[in-house]
């Protein structure tokens, strides 16, 4: 599913190629790269990791270009590995094929999805992020005796929520 998913995306990465920058990523390219000092406008988390992606991808590729389309790249890949596990989480849970296929033609194929794979934007990991939240709830509500006795799914629901906190939250910056 993740592979179908990427391949759909795929074309919109090499038609926005290197990928979608707005001005929040302008700004967070200039913090990453040390040529601006770090704010507290963007998250600090997600402008660290654009700064040492870019970075190597520049580094492997050789432009700074080819450093802006490796993160959306890798952007576009965790994108679909995550709605990947929302598909995979319907059918453990017994949803029909139909209302599967469903959610993947709309997050493969609708083409907003499309281009917001590839936009370097704080707001793709958040709502990325917040798929996986809202899968780890059902989860838990569904059988929750299961789901906090699971000290892996107890990790792994901390680690989302700090994950949203930290790629949407703005926290202060003291310089």
């Amino acid at each position: 599913v993740a592979a179908v998913i990427a391949v759909c995306w795929g074309f919109y990465w090499v038609a926005l190629y290197p990928g979608v920058c707005t001005v929040d990523s302008c700004m967070q390219l200039l913090e990453g790269f040390g040529k601006a000092p770090l704010t507290d406008r963007n998250p600090v988390l997600h402008t660290l990791i654009i700064g040492v992606l870019v970075r190597v991808g520049e580094y492997v590729f050789g432009s700074f270009n080819a450093g802006i389309a490796f993160f959306s790249f890798l952007q576009l890949v965790c994108g679909a590995v995550i709605i990947s596990f929302v598909i995979r989480y319907m059918a453990s849970r017994g949803v029909s094929v139909a209302a599967r296929a469903s959610v993947l033609a709309f997050y493969a194929l609708n083409p907003i999805v499309g281009a917001y794979s590839v936009t370097m934007w704080k707001d793709v990991w958040l709502s990325f992020g917040f798929l996986v939240y809202v899968v780890l709830l059902i989860d838990a509500c569904h059988d929750p005796n299961a789901f906090f006795a699971s000290v892996p799914k107890l990790v792994f629901l901390g680690a989302v929520m700090l994950l949203i906190i930290f790629f949407k939250g703005t926290g202060i910056v003291l310089a």
